[in-house]
């Protein structure tokens, strides 16, 4: 039992190490390495109605005369009602590996969006620390659509996107899931 015991922690520590591996590039990676962070926190706000709004963890930089928080690990946010709106989970520089986000009437999926690479143009740790300037983030995006008709949700479109962009070919579906047509972008 022991054994299998092992095996797991190993195999789940080498899949989570790939993980990080399969979104980083070396670039980013070498920039990464070279801060440390000074503090963290962890987010529970709740609506007026006590039913959970956030929850999630945020870290804190300092460099030279500036201070750089993140969200960072998983996020939850939910509906009023407590249903679950949007899980996120960020690197530690908050970017977004992966995104969903939930209906509120039923729980499906409507969208969903996962990080293929994520790279930096930065050429300083301050750069490195001011992302949205610095930063090249490829998804994989999936968007959900509801049929009336066919009383089901279906996948709509899929596709990559470069900082929001959409680049390459997207595919498009009809509401009994064949496909409609590729647009390239």
């Amino acid at each position: 039992m022991k054994n299998y015991c092992l095996a797991f922690f190993v195999f789940l520590a080498a899949l989570l190490n790939y993980s990080f591996a399969q979104h980083h590039t070396p670039n980013f990676k070498e920039f990464a390495s070279q801060i440390e962070p000074t503090d963290s926190v962890e987010i529970d706000i709740k609506y007026k109605n006590g039913v959970q709004k956030v929850q999630g963890k945020r870290i804190r930089y300092e460099y030279g005369n500036y201070v750089y928080e993140y969200s960072i690990g998983k996020w939850i946010e939910y509906y009023r009602n407590g249903n679950v709106a949007n899980e996120i989970e960020y690197d530690n520089f908050g970017n977004m590996l992966v995104y969903k986000w939930f209906s509120n009437d039923d729980g499906a999926l409507m969208f969903e969006s996962k990080s293929i690479k994520i790279d930096t143009k930065a050429k300083t740790i301050k750069d490195f620390l001011n992302p949205k300037k610095y930063f090249e983030i490829l998804t994989y995006n999936k968007k959900y659509d509801y049929s009336f008709k066919e009383c089901k949700w279906y996948l709509r479109c899929e596709g990559q996107m470069l900082n929001n962009t959409k680049i390459g070919t997207w595919k498009k579906y009809h509401k009994n899931g064949q496909l409609k047509k590729e647009v390239l972008h």
